[in-house]
């Protein structure tokens, strides 16, 4: 008869799975990281650019109702569409 090949016992198995599936949830937890800390990035801008535009209704209400006098600190909301970097 032939020679017969033993199988790998099971526990170096099961560790090489546990192991490969371990870096593999910790590569999908950095990507998952990067895009959370892209997201609160740019929710700091979209806070920002509305704070700003609070101030300004804030001033031109002010204004409306006779608490200031009126100043020319208009709005500009053209590069809302880029990246504030």
């Amino acid at each position: 008869m032939g020679k017969v090949i033993p199988f790998p016992p099971r526990k170096h198995v099961v560790e090489a799975d546990k192991k490969d599936r371990m870096e593999h949830r910790l590569s999908e937890l950095e990507t998952e990281n990067s895009w959370i800390k892209t997201d609160i990035q740019e929710m700091g801008h979209c806070l920002e650019r509305n704070i700003k535009e609070m101030q300004q209704i804030l001033r031109e209400l002010a204004v409306m109702q006779g608490f200031e006098e009126e100043l020319d600190l208009s709005y500009d909301d053209s590069d809302d569409l880029e990246p504030d970097f």
